[in-house]
């Protein structure tokens, strides 16, 4: 029987497993990065050519190509469809106060495609009462600008290069400084907020069987 082996890809060290030999089922990853780093890429190819004519005469030639692009990803907005699950649930009622509440992503390279100057994860999941924040949509144009002289927002520490338009509408909090700077991750702290997950599929409880 041949071994069936899983790779998780784009990470610093591959987590591989083959059937018959797995006896985990589940390992924490440390960080999962993207392949390609954000913003510009330049991607250069040089191949040399030898063309032998009948007569025996050799042709060399070196032909050399180059392709430009950019890597982009989105920086304040996200689509339903890019959250696989949330703990607790929405509406969930219950005793949660043993459980740390966390969000699981469709994307594993959504914490890493953007980095702060310390090279962490850019994103957190801050845990906040009803009563502690107020909400509301604006631009992305009008969340940069700043005008508000009483908003404390750290547009120096946002991603230079994003996907989406000036003109976007994003979703956006208000919070008290004080009560941000209690909550926010320090340096040093978001690196251990994140992390990947990879499933042993074949110790998985498969809820249709009985």
């Amino acid at each position: 029987m041949q071994k069936r082996k899983d790779v998780v890809m784009g990470m610093d060290h591959g987590i591989c497993g083959s059937a018959g030999e797995e006896g985990y089922g589940m390992k924490f990853i440390e960080k999962i990065e993207p392949p390609l780093p954000e913003g510009r890429v330049c991607v250069n190819a040089t191949q040399k050519v030898q063309v032998i004519a009948p007569g025996g005469k050799v042709t060399e030639d070196t032909v050399s190509a180059s392709k430009e692009f950019y890597v982009l990803s989105r920086a304040f907005t996200m689509n339903e469809a890019d959250v696989y699950s949330v703990s607790p649930g929405n509406s969930a009622s219950g005793n949660f106060a043993n459980e740390l509440p966390h969000i699981t992503l469709e994307n594993k390279t959504f914490p890493w495609e953007h980095r702060t100057a310390s090279g962490e994860p850019w994103v957190a999941l801050l845990a906040l009462a009803e009563t502690e924040y107020e909400q509301k949509d604006m631009t992305i144009a009008q969340l940069l600008r700043g005008s508000d002289e009483d908003i404390y927002f750290p547009a120096s520490a946002q991603p230079r290069e994003y996907l989406e338009d000036d003109s976007d509408l994003c979703h956006v909090i208000d919070i008290e400084k004080t009560l941000f700077q209690k909550i926010a991750p320090r340096k040093g702290e978001r690196s251990l907020l994140t992390h990947g997950k990879f499933l042993n599929l074949m110790q998985k409880t498969d809820e249709t069987l009985k």
